[in-house]
């Protein structure tokens, strides 16, 4: 299970994190889990969660978009991101787990 690529998208959705810098970083993440097989083996309800953030990314737009853009700003990329964690997590109640964690480890 990629845990890293799930837990860094929860911190960024959960904390202030810099979009860009998620960014950059989910997608080097991504790129080293893809190159090593570690995604290949995801099951299917963290697969497509972790599919749908990397396509949200990719329609991330740095600039600020125009309401017709089919582009997301920072704001539309958390919201998706939020979005695709609760799918998860009501999909599979052991990522609620990790959705915990993560959220302790923020507090402390």
């Amino acid at each position: 299970m990629s845990k890293s690529l799930l837990s860094h998208a929860i911190k960024y959705y959960l904390s202030g994190i810099d979009t860009d810098t998620f960014v950059d970083d989910f997608i080097k993440r991504w790129d080293r889990e893809r190159n090593s097989g570690e995604l290949s083996k995801d099951g299917d309800n963290l697969d497509l969660c972790l599919s749908n953030i990397f396509y949200a990314i990719d329609m991330y737009d740095t600039g600020e978009t125009d309401l017709g853009s089919p582009e997301l700003n920072k704001d539309h990329l958390r919201t998706e991101i939020g979005k695709q964690l609760h799918d998860l997590i009501r999909a599979n109640a052991k990522y609620r787990k990790v959705y915990e964690e993560v959220e302790k480890s923020l507090k402390k």
